[in-house]
């Protein structure tokens, strides 16, 4: 049977619902309903909607609103797209579940494709456990892979939650998720909250839906457990911090210590990995600085950002001692070959001198705005592993100076592992010890309640 569904509105919840719906319908014929586009409108689109079609409702803040504007059209079948789409995608969880029988289920969310090296391989050490992996993705990319590896639900969004029928939620990216269901974010930046100052558009209102349905996070550092405390404290919310570590810092270490046994280097690379910076006139003179110190550059913004922003370089700017990610083998090849990295307020400005014992220097044009971008107390800047800058004037200076204290920093970053870090080397582990914790826990609480 070819169904007919109208979802309203488009937005990103609607493209969501979408996804899903041609899924689950494979024959289905899509199509939006958006006041915000006039050919869109329910006025125009209404007057195409039949009695046997369905209109799905892509919005829980907004439904009574375009429930009623609907009924006024004289369109009375109407559903709570989300609460569908959850439905459905909860039923075929429970039958994978009746013939997949385990003690648990632990579904691992991937919001996008950046985030996929944040979880660390916990999938498989909980698989090896005997454990069920549901992966939960945002993407028909995402789908297609983990479809291969093991039950594989597309619930992008607000659909994801819907979903009530797994007994822990794993991220990477802050991702909502049912009320019912516990989650655990491993974060996808070192640096936590620090780095919600220097975001803008990203209100107090979104940040405590998102904190508010995410049960604990994993933490790397004592100075970003101040943080999510001062975080937590003026949102309200009540997720629980685990001192266990960034687990991606431990991951990238142990490869790091692995690519350069027995290699040599000049080490005469910057690195430029900005997260915010988007003006290539300052890249081009943060480069000539760098060039100007006898150093070779390196552009490796955030990935987001990377495509657009080097295609704007290279149409502006040239030069053979200029490279690009592409150009190497792998991030740890850049990270091996260079002297020290220039960011703003990137997780790469506290990951990249944890794993390489190489110094960071913090990039800020306004210097007064960029430490007046702080929490209460907590700021991104630590003086005690970064260096600051706010002309490319005095970079190259800058750059000779780390060059001959090498060796300081060395020790300093060797005191921070110890001091200030996590388990630096073995945060993978303790996290999935507390997981397996975690899971015996519940079901002994869920035996005692039944």
């Amino acid at each position: 049977m070819n169904h007919r569904f109208f979802i309203y509105p488009q937005g990103i919840n609607g493209e969501s619902v979408a996804s899903v719906l041609s899924l689950l319908y494979p024959n289905c014929s899509l199509h939006f309903i958006d006041d915000s586009k006039e050919e869109l409108s329910l006025e125009k689109q209404g007057k195409n909607i039949q009695a046997n079609d369905k209109v799905f409702i892509a919005s829980m803040n907004h439904f009574v609103t375009l429930s009623q504007k609907l009924e006024q059209n004289g369109i009375m079948n109407y559903e709570n797209a989300l609460q569908f789409c959850g439905k459905q995608l909860n039923k075929i969880i429970l039958e994978y579940k009746l013939k997949n029988p385990a003690n648990y289920y632990v579904g691992i969310v991937l919001s996008n494709r950046f985030i996929q090296k944040h979880l660390v391989k916990l999938d498989e050490d909980l698989q090896q456990k005997g454990i069920k992996i549901i992966y939960f993705v945002f993407t028909q990319e995402l789908y297609e892979k983990y479809s291969l590896k093991s039950l594989c639900i597309l619930s992008p969004h607000a659909v994801l939650e819907e979903i009530d029928s797994v007994d822990l939620m794993v991220l990477a990216n802050g991702e909502s998720t049912h009320p019912k269901v516990k989650s655990l974010d491993l974060t996808h930046g070192f640096q936590g909250p620090m780095v919600f100052p220097f975001t803008e558009g990203q209100d107090e209102t979104f940040l405590k839906h998102a904190f508010s349905s995410i049960n604990y996070v994993s933490c790397g550092s004592k100075k970003v457990h101040r943080a999510y405390e001062e975080c937590f404290e003026d949102l309200g919310v009540s997720t629980e911090i685990l001192d266990f570590g960034y687990p991606k810092l431990a991951q990238d270490y142990v490869e790091y210590e692995s690519f350069i046994k027995n290699k040599t280097s000049e080490h005469n690379f910057v690195i430029l990995a900005f997260t915010f910076l988007h003006d290539i006139n300052i890249y081009i003179k943060l480069i000539q600085a760098i060039l100007q110190a006898g150093k070779k550059a390196i552009f490796m913004p955030h990935p987001v950002f990377a495509y657009d922003l080097t295609k704007e370089l290279k149409a502006n700017f040239y030069d053979s001692r200029l490279l690009f990610r592409e150009d190497f083998s792998s991030s740890l090849e850049c990270f091996f070959h260079s002297l020290c990295l220039i960011t703003d307020c990137s997780s790469m400005g506290y990951t990249y001198p944890l794993t390489t014992a190489k110094p960071v220097i913090v990039f800020a044009k306004d210097k007064e705005k960029f430490f007046s971008a702080r929490l209460k107390n907590e700021h991104y800047f630590d003086k005690r592993i970064h260096y600051f800058c706010d002309n490319p004037s005095t970079l190259s200076d800058l750059i000779q100076e780390i060059e001959s204290s090498q060796v300081d920093y060395q020790e300093r970053i060797r005191d921070y592992r110890q001091n200030e870090c996590f388990y630096f080397e073995n945060s993978r582990e303790i996290i999935f010890d507390w997981i397996m914790q975690f899971l015996t826990k519940e079901s002994n609480a869920k035996c005692r309640h039944h």
